[in-house]
């Protein structure tokens, strides 16, 4: 009867641990596939969109020096397409880069610089930067260096959005076995029913990411105001295997 139990135990705890593994790695999977959807709708923007409102700006130029002179009205209707498909370039290639920062591929440092950067021009809020060791984030795996971009992202657009804050700091910390990031603001905070529901201001997909990758995720209220998000890594981050 033992040697039955124990023969049934060992046929149940392969299936067990495989069962772990795939819910493990589905998470995984699932960001990988969105990174990689928003790299290829990031490429079509510049690529194909890009193109044709080129040509638009093209066609009107030809229109307007072929315009008779005198008509106001024309004139006036061309100069305000002009601008009108000027903002609309504009927003699309802030858009592109939003989903594909070329500069990933050199390194999370310089990409999260220059999207900070990005961040302070198009909102007018004040972002401070820190990194306190560029060549460990550079070093980090892919998956990685993209779940502290997005999660980067998201955090900021966050508090632009609803925070009421006006400054805000990105810092990127370096330890031995770990890597740390944090996005901090001076706005209103986060209500805790909010942050028990995870549900909220996208903190959902900011927990899954770091899930994942085996790390861990906090989002508190600090003092005497704002919000700060805190997500730990492994400068190694563990990957479930299937087989």
């Amino acid at each position: 009867m033992r040697h039955s139990v124990d023969s049934i135990t060992t046929q149940i705890r392969p299936g067990t641990s495989r069962r772990r593994e795939v819910v493990h790695f589905a998470p995984q999977q699932i960001n990988a596939a969105r990174d990689a959807e928003r790299t290829r709708i990031g490429r079509e923007l510049h690529d194909v969109l890009g193109a044709h409102l080129t040509a638009l700006r093209l066609t009107l130029e030809l229109v307007r020096r072929q315009a008779p002179n005198g008509n106001s009205a024309l004139s006036s209707a061309l100069e305000s397409l002009e601008h009108g498909l000027a903002d609309t370039q504009s927003a699309v290639s802030t858009l592109a880069h939003d989903l594909h920062p070329p500069e990933l591929s050199h390194g999370l440092s310089m990409a999260l610089r220059a999207w900070v950067r990005q961040f302070e021009r198009r909102t007018g809020l004040s972002c401070a930067w820190e990194c306190d060791d560029t060549a460990a984030f550079d070093a980090l795996a892919p998956a990685s260096a993209a779940a502290l971009f997005r999660i980067t992202q998201e955090a900021l657009n966050n508090a632009a959005k609803h925070a009421r804050a006006t400054q805000l700091r990105v810092t990127l910390a370096a330890r031995r076995q770990s890597v740390t990031l944090t996005v901090a603001d001076n706005g209103s905070g986060i209500p805790a029913g909010a942050r028990r529901k995870s549900t909220s201001l996208g903190l959902k997909g900011m927990h899954e990411r770091c899930v994942s990758l085996n790390g861990t995720f906090r989002i508190e209220n600090v003092q005497p105001c704002g919000t700060a998000v805190r997500v730990t890594l492994p400068r190694r981050a563990g990957s479930a295997t299937l087989s």
